[in-house]
């Protein structure tokens, strides 16, 4: 689809936030669908197909003006791009707006499956809190239905909970959903986890993953040297991590394996 829109209308008519949430597509979208992993296959040869396939094909497709976008939804509005890839949250707008001149669908399928970044969000008690009690009276009202409804109809963010009515959303929210079930509960569906673990550290796991795409795609480097440096970079943080942590780390295909939350 992406080569036949150029073909037919001449210009680049799809986007990316690069200036955005560009490095959950990385690590969420490119790496798990060409790769079947996300670090321990960071610089394999799918990993070196992979950003062959974005440098020649796919970025000829993308708006020159994607590299200063951080939310899709205005860039759609304005007429900017036709098709774009962003997190939910933040096409609302366009799907809230103009609901007739916009569908959702799931991210497309590459060679090893189609993935997606499911962000999970855990709720607990510290052992010391100081009225366990009140925390679990928290937990148990967020995860009423009722309650998991105002957050999807508000924020767009997606129940956790059986049993959540969803006859009655916002035009742009049941637009998404759709997307969103068909995403979930495809045959070659690849869910892969937000990079937990690194705490304070973990805005440098981002960086690695754009600075591989950005030196391959923007700047013109050798693909192979560019994810040898950077594997190895990735795996200075994943072992610098792993000795903080009082854990061994041992190397699997190349790379290490902190949690299996990467993978």
């Amino acid at each position: 689809m992406v080569p036949n829109l150029l073909d037919e209308t001449g210009e680049p008519k799809c986007g990316l936030p690069q200036a955005g949430l560009f490095h959950r597509f990385l690590e969420g979208y490119m790496w798990p669908s060409f790769t079947g992993g996300m670090v321990t296959n960071f610089k394999s040869a799918d990993a070196a197909a992979m950003l062959a396939w974005a440098r020649d094909s796919l970025w000829p497709t993308i708006h020159p003006e994607s590299i200063n976008y951080e939310f899709m939804q205005e860039p759609l509005l304005a007429g900017e791009v036709w098709v774009a890839f962003d997190h939910t949250a933040r096409l609302l707008d366009a799907f809230n707006t103009q609901p007739e001149q916009f569908v959702a669908f799931p991210a497309p399928a590459g060679p090893a499956g189609r993935g997606f970044m499911p962000v999970v969000v855990g709720l607990g008690i510290p052992a010391d809190a100081p009225d366990p009690a009140a925390g679990a009276a928290v937990i148990e009202y967020l995860t009423r239905p009722y309650v998991q409804a105002l957050v999807l109809n508000e924020l767009g963010f997606f129940p956790v909970v059986g049993g959540v009515d969803t006859s009655s959303l916002p035009v742009g929210i049941g637009i998404e959903a759709g997307a969103v079930s068909a995403q979930a509960n495809a045959a070659d569906a690849l869910p892969a986890l937000l990079p937990v673990g690194l705490g304070e550290r973990g805005g440098e796991i981002n960086q690695i993953f754009r600075n591989a795409f950005d030196r391959v795609v923007l700047n013109g480097e050798d693909i192979q040297t560019v994810l040898d440096e950077e594997a190895a970079n990735l795996q200075a943080l994943m072992d610098e991590q792993a000795r903080l942590a009082g854990r061994l780390i041992r190397p699997a295909t190349g790379l290490a394996r902190l949690t299996t939350s990467f993978l």
